[in-house]
């Protein structure tokens, strides 16, 4: 297991303009403006084979800045991940095609396990699928590379409740099985009960934060 500290702090300078100086003169305040913006200080996130968790937080609050910290992090420590929302490949080609590096029944059950498997999907291309259909195979293309971590902010939030949490329930089996550390980030807990993480982040506005 592997804890880091994530803290994140950045200047703000606010650009001058009639409208801008306007504003400050209302308020009494000098132009421009550099203030420095704390998101998140001295949270620990803990890397675990086999661990989920959940970071969860309202809009704004800071879960997507979190994660990017966590990316360059292991970067820094050579440590693999894939973010599902930067996956590389081939959008035109089948899907079934873009899991050549797995045997074709593995690619089939890893595609099932991401509601995939109907022919016409595993023999059609990414480019062609319906949002939440290429965010699942977003998903299983995270999944086929094997990488230490996967990262997953806006967790499910294309999808319906239905295909979420059957989603979440196959990615909890998942990790146990490859013993993956899957962190995830969204604004609603109602997934808890299916991807049953080991870890929450309950993440507010500003620095406040709770662990559970």
């Amino acid at each position: 297991m592997t804890t880091y500290n994530i803290t994140r702090n950045y200047n703000i300078a606010v650009p001058c303009s009639n409208r801008t100086r306007a504003i400050a003169s209302m308020f009494g305040i000098a132009q421009p403006v550099i203030a420095r913006k704390s998101v998140v200080a001295d949270l620990p996130l803990s890397i675990v084979p086999g661990g989920i968790t959940h970071i969860i937080g309202p809009s704004g609050s800071g879960k997507t800045t979190i994660l990017q910290s966590l990316k360059k992090k292991l970067t820094d420590d050579k440590v693999s991940f894939a973010d599902i929302n930067h996956q590389h490949f081939d959008h035109n080609i089948p899907l079934i095609d873009c899991l050549d590096k797995l045997s074709l029944e593995a690619a089939i059950k890893l595609l099932s396990n991401f509601g995939l498997a109907e022919t016409s999907l595993m023999i059609d291309s990414y480019r062609h699928l319906s949002t939440g259909q290429q965010y699942r195979f977003r998903l299983a293309s995270a999944f086929s590379l094997k990488p230490a971590v996967i990262i997953a902010d806006e967790f499910c939030s294309c999808l319906d409740e239905i295909t979420a949490s059957i989603i979440a329930c196959n990615i909890r089996h998942m990790v146990n099985k490859l013993q993956i550390c899957f962190v995830a980030a969204g604004v609603s807990s109602t997934l808890n009960d299916f991807l049953l993480p080991d870890t929450i982040i309950n993440k507010s506005p500003g620095l406040a934060y709770s662990i559970e």
